[in-house]
């Protein structure tokens, strides 16, 4: 249940926790996004939106809000 919600922001952070300082979650998020059929788009998200440590998602309108 999403709420009619239509675009959202998934912080999933930098990475710089993990060993190499490489992003972990990054990536599986995004491969995640990608098999999802409610999800239209997704990008980066702005720097003052928390940039490289986050994604902006585009979801598609819920069943009850096209009615």
């Amino acid at each position: 249940m999403r709420g009619g919600l239509r675009c959202v922001r998934v912080i999933h952070g930098k990475g710089n926790g993990s060993p190499g300082r490489e992003p972990v979650l990054k990536g599986k998020v995004r491969s995640w996004l990608v098999q999802k059929n409610e999800v239209i788009a997704f990008t980066q998200a702005r720097a003052q939106d928390g940039g490289h440590g986050a994604l902006i998602v585009l979801l598609k309108p819920s069943k009850a809000t096209t009615a």
